[in-house]
């Protein structure tokens, strides 16, 4: 059978580190060329190392992708390159612990533009060409709570409960055009993100974050995603039923949720 992913150009933001990183390798073992996108170059170019020295094949870019015209430049740097884009993986996001009244307007600014501003821009951008190309897939990466909020998590839960809805709206308004749209909601994962967590009230002890799932497994989730496309993927069977006890008894979760993490 032929290799669904040989050749495929396909965008992963936030590919610096975790999730992002453990996809970007994977998709270039599986014979696809990954476009890696974030701030820091010097790990990018640690990545692309990786996927050389495996025989894959890879493009950087360094980019801040909550300033739109690095998004417009960057667009046409692909496509002058490779002619298309196959699918856009919107992974980059950062999270902040604290208390609604205590998050700082810039913060919840700087979680808004990059966890739900950017990816809605990057899907604007590439949806007509997608469509032009005959085939396309988007693959936003949400989490568990963006459908079931979190104390100290407000400002996080807000983007990514706004990356479901504009997830779920886009589906809807590409029915019945080439292009995929599917979401994928990980749960706690053992990733670096702890460490580019904001806690402008010093809520979080450095030694108590809880650990969860190896971002390979989430990787392989998407991947699954992207060569048997599903509308939304959960990645543990706890996270699934989190969202089930959830929609039946909300009000129990809540007293629930106080222990969820220990603060200070």
């Amino acid at each position: 059978m032929a290799n669904a992913l040989e050749g495929k150009i396909i965008i992963v933001t936030g590919a610096s580190s975790g999730m992002g990183k453990e996809t970007a390798i994977l998709l270039a073992q599986s014979g696809a060329i990954p476009i890696l996108v974030a701030r820091r170059v010097d790990r990018l170019r640690e990545i692309q190392s990786i996927i050389e020295s495996q025989g894959g094949k890879s493009m950087i870019f360094p980019m801040d992708i909550t300033h739109t015209p690095e998004i417009d430049a960057f667009i046409q740097k692909i496509l002058a390159t490779y002619g298309k884009i196959d699918i856009l993986i919107n992974n980059a996001g950062f999270g902040i612990i604290c208390s609604l009244e205590d998050t700082p307007l810039q913060d919840f600014h700087d979680i808004l533009n990059t966890n739900l501003v950017a990816p809605f821009y990057l899907c604007k951008k590439v949806i007509p060409l997608m469509k032009e190309q005959g085939n396309g897939h988007i693959i936003n990466i949400s989490s568990v709570i963006g459908r079931r909020g979190m104390p100290h998590n407000s400002a996080y839960c807000a983007t990514k409960f706004g990356l479901i809805g504009l997830t779920e709206s886009l589906r809807v308004e590409t029915l019945g055009s080439p292009i995929k749209v599917s979401l994928v909601n990980p749960g706690l994962t053992h990733t670096e993100f702890k460490t580019g967590v904001r806690n402008p009230a010093q809520l979080l002890i450095k030694d108590n974050w809880v650990y969860g799932v190896p971002p390979q497994k989430v990787a392989k989730a998407i991947l699954r995603c992207i060569r048997h496309p599903r509308r939304e993927v959960y990645i543990t069977w706890f996270d699934r039923v989190l969202i089930w006890v959830n929609n039946l008894t909300p009000g129990l979760l809540e007293h629930l949720l106080v222990l969820y993490r220990r603060f200070k």
